[in-house]
Order: structure tokens, then C-alpha cells, then sequence
């Protein structure tokens, strides 16, 4: 070329040009074995046709490397041409992902760029890695001539079908806020399909949850990169609820950073007042990342996360509240304790039915509580009184009856037996006034006798102010 020889690597490789070199001497290599077939000159015939048999195998593995310039064929192929389809980036990016994701079977890579056997399987480097027909038109063809030659064995099974390295459509929350009656959420629906490539223009996904207690469930809008922010939810099944986002007619693809992501944020919760648990929630998860109960719908189908299973109803009663104590018994009041029930069947514990019956009647009277205790009040003195507690859950199971207390009421009017505690060391201080009472001591009474007049009902407290002169005596 230009009066000078066409440079040869010391492994054999004519280099022509550095960019896209293999290129070069696989197209040469075609024509030098149509020419060899033509010619009768033994001489050249053998010349040209062995120059091509040398560059074809060197693009093959036959060279100082030992590895192939073919995608997918021999040792040690190359792994990331100068190829965005093969790549597969949905960040429009040479560099995400770091590995190329399909194997471009067959293309030839542009291979050393100089006569020194040199190469560097880097996809940014397109002099070495570029891969376009011209390249394989040549090689092929050279490849078809040899085959007639020497032959060859087609590969059963090939190619292998390709499976998809990551899964290609996802759902990612974040928790933004976390309050007392409501959660906040971002949710993130990516696209990196390239198996093949797809465009979602028909996205759904849902957001599962349990409202707590009976009060309404407030869905509040947030930000959102286009599809319409949830306003409202709707039941799934039992007590589970779901809000839904419908990214119908937006185009979610894996094209660029914004193309391929779309953002939607929404808070859920309870008025004031109410109770919010978002860890029985089926699609809470506190930590962000993807969120596999969080599912995601092209149309009607399904095409990522898992929805919450079939509810399963409780049949599962409390166990049996403990024997009720009581305490503070009085002619007209009594105060019952007893050790809680628990619930496994997941509706959890409701509260307790107290069973009253008063001897010698034959009317059983029932108190709903939530906790585990009661006061009676509406008692009758010299009665006795049977009690038995059941528990109950949210799903309306009843455990079996505590065992029985049995509490006689005393009489009306009956004396105060108990002591008051014990008083405190006493504190020596100054003395008050002369004429004046010691602090906090109450004056003498003048009733009949003492604490209780003539009726045996106590006497009127007495009101008194330290340091005053005590009124006088009649």
C-alpha cells in the first residue's frame, strides 16, 4: 500500500489500518481464496490461499494470546464488544451495567490495533471492539470457503435461549415517613428488560395493608414523576387492603437514568385518633431496596412480586382467662383481676365477657371489658355472687370459662375494720404562736363520743389552717 508492505504482527496478523485490523484481513482473506480458486498458477494459488488460512485461523485462537477474536467461539472470547444492544443498558451507559448481558454469537471484533499481537477486551475501546457486518461479511464468507475444505460440524443445540440475568422489571419502597397514624412511602418501578428490551406502557402495582380498629383509612397523594398518585384503596380480601397506582399510558423504558424508573409517593394512615400498626402491613418492609410484596402488572398479568395469600380465617379460640381474684369487696362493689388469655389464630385478643350470677336468681348478667380487670358496682349487700371470665378474639372465637370465684357481699353499713397504714417518723420543727394549733393536728371534737356521734355515723371532717388562732370554745 503507497509502495509499502501491509505490516505483519509477529503472530502473523496483517494489519492494515489499527482500527477495526481484523476486519481487514478477514475481507482480504475471502478474496484471496476466490482468487486461489481461479487462477491456475500453482504458485500463487498456494500463496494466497494459505495467507487466508493463516488470518482466518489467527482471528480463531491461533495466535500469541491463545484466545479467539470470535463473540462466543473458542478460548478466552471476547465479553464486551462496542455493541449497545448486547450490553443492554438501560442507563443509556457504556458503564451500567458493568457486564454485558448478551452474547453477541459470532461477530467479529475489530481485534490489535497495532502489528504487536496487543488486545484489551474493554468496551469503551471501539478501535479494538467495534463489531459491524463489513467486519463479519468477509469472515463469514472465508469461513463457508473453508468449510468446503476441511469441513466442519454444526453445534446441536445452538445457540442456548438466553435467560434473563436479573429480573428485568422490579418494584423498590422507601419508608419517608413513619408516624404514629400513618406511613409515608416512595415507590420506584424500574425497567432494565433487554431480554428483549420492552417498553411498559400498561404498568400497575399494588400496596397491601391492614387498617387498624373500625375508624376509615386516609390515602394521601404525594409526589409522582407522572403516574397519578393514589387517592383511595380498596379491600382485597378480609382485612387486607390494597392501593392501587395505575401508570396506564406512561411509558416506562429502559432508555436512560429518568426513561427507565418511574416515582410515585403516598402516605397512608388514620385520622386522628386513630391506631396505626404498619408491621402487620403485607407489603411493609422498613428497610429500602426492592420489594418483592409489592407486585407489579403489565395489563392483567402479573410480572413481578408475590400478592398476599388466601386469608385464612381464625378458628382459633383465646386460651382460658385465670381464675379471677377479688378485691376491695364492699356491700355494693367489687374489683376482679385475672391472668390475660392469649390469641394465636391471628385476629388477635378482643377483650372479655364477665359472667355474673347472683345466687339464688336466675339471671346471668354479662360485662364486656377490653382489659383484664372490672369494678362492679351495681352489687346488693348480704349476696353471693358467682363469676366466671371468657375471652374473646377479633374473629368473634370465645375460649372456655375461667374457673369460678365465688364473693358473698357484707352487710350495708358495716364498720371499717382495716387500719389506716402507719404513719411517718415524725420531724421536729419550730413551734407555732402561742394559742395557735401545731400544724395539720385537728382540734378537739365536741361530738358525744369519739369519731362517731350517737348514729355511729362518722363526724363532719373539720377544716383547719395552720398557724391561725383557734376560735374560741362555747
Amino acid at each position: 500500500m503507497n509502495g509499502q508492505r501491509v505490516p505483519y504482527s509477529p503472530g502473523g496478523m496483517a494489519v492494515l489500518d489499527s482500527w477495526g485490523a481484523l476486519r481487514y484481513a478477514a475481507n482480504t482473506s475471502f478474496a484471496a481464496l476466490v482468487y486461489s480458486d481461479k487462477t491456475t498458477d500453482t504458485t500463487r494459488k498456494a500463496r494466497y490461499h494459505d495467507f487466508a488460512v493463516r488470518q482466518i485461523n489467527y482471528a480463531l485462537g491461533d495466535n500469541p494470546r491463545n484466545s479467539s477474536y470470535v463473540i462466543g467461539f473458542g478460548a478466552n472470547s471476547p465479553r464486551n464488544p462496542h455493541h449497545r444492544t448486547a450490553h443492554g443498558s438501560w442507563w443509556d451507559s457504556q458503564t451500567v451495567p458493568v457486564e454485558t448481558r448478551h452474547t453477541l454469537y459470532g461477530a467479529l471484533v475489530g481485534g490489535p490495533s497495532s502489528a504487536n499481537d496487543a488486545y484489551s477486551d474493554s468496551r469503551s475501546d471501539y478501535v479494538m471492539n467495534e463489531v459491524a457486518t463489513d467486519y463479519n461479511a468477509g469472515f463469514t464468507s472465508a469461513l463457508v470457503r473453508l468449510t468446503s475444505e476441511y469441513g466442519g460440524t454444526p453445534l446441536a443445540n445452538f445457540p442456548v435461549a438466553e435467560k434473563p440475568d436479573i429480573d428485568e422489571l422490579t418494584v423498590e419502597t422507601t419508608v419517608t415517613q413513619a408516624e404514629p397514624r400513618a406511613t409515608g412511602l416512595k415507590v420506584m418501578v424500574y425497567n432494565k428488560s433487554a431480554f428483549p428490551a420492552r417498553a411498559l406502557t400498561d404498568g400497575k402495582f399494588r400496596y397491601y395493608f391492614r387498617p387498624d380498629g373500625t375508624g376509615p383509612v386516609q390515602v394521601t397523594a404525594g409526589y409522582t414523576q407522572g403516574c397519578p398518585s393514589p387517592t383511595t384503596a380498596k379491600q382485597f380480601s378480609g382485612d387486607i387492603w390494597y392501593v392501587e397506582v395505575d401508570c396506564t399510558g406512561y411509558t416506562i423504558a429502559p432508555a436512560g437514568q429518568s426513561q427507565h424508573r418511574m416515582e410515585v409517593q403516598f402516605k397512608i394512615g388514620v385520622p386522628e385518633g386513630g391506631t396505626w400498626d404498619p408491621t402487620n402491613d403485607p407489603s411493609y418492609q422498613a428497610t429500602a431496596g426492592p420489594n418483592r410484596k409489592v407486585p407489579l402488572y403489565s395489563g392483567g398479568t402479573r410480572v413481578w412480586g408475590d400478592e398476599p395469600g388466601p386469608v385464612v380465617p381464625d378458628s382459633t379460640a383465646p386460651t382460658v382467662p385465670g381464675t379471677p381474684v377479688a378485691s376491695a369487696l364492699g356491700p355494693r362493689t367489687v374489683t376482679l383481676t385475672w391472668a390475660p388469655s392469649t390469641d394465636s389464630g391471628g385476629s388477635g385478643l378482643a377483650g372479655y365477657d364477665v359472667h355474673e350470677f347472683m345466687v339464688g336468681n336466675d339471671v346471668v348478667a354479662i360485662s364486656r371489658v377490653t382489659e383484664n380487670s372490672i369494678t362492679v358496682s351495681t352489687l346488693l349487700p348480704e349476696r353471693t355472687y358467682e363469676y366466671r371470665i371468657v375471652a374473646r378474639d377479633g374473629a368473634g372465637n370465645t375460649s372456655a370459662a375461667s374457673p369460678k370465684l365465688t364473693v358473698t357481699t357484707p352487710p350495708a353499713g358495716t364498720a371499717d375494720t382495716t387500719a389506716p397504714s402507719t404513719p411517718g417518723t415524725p420531724v421536729a420543727s419550730a413551734s407555732p404562736p402561742p394559742g395557735s394549733p401545731w400544724p395539720g393536728r385537728r382540734p378537739p371534737t365536741t361530738s358525744a363520743s369519739p369519731a362517731t356521734g350517737s348514729t355511729g355515723r362518722p363526724a363532719p371532717p373539720t377544716r383547719w389552717w395552720a398557724r391561725r388562732p383557734a376560735p374560741p370554745r362555747r
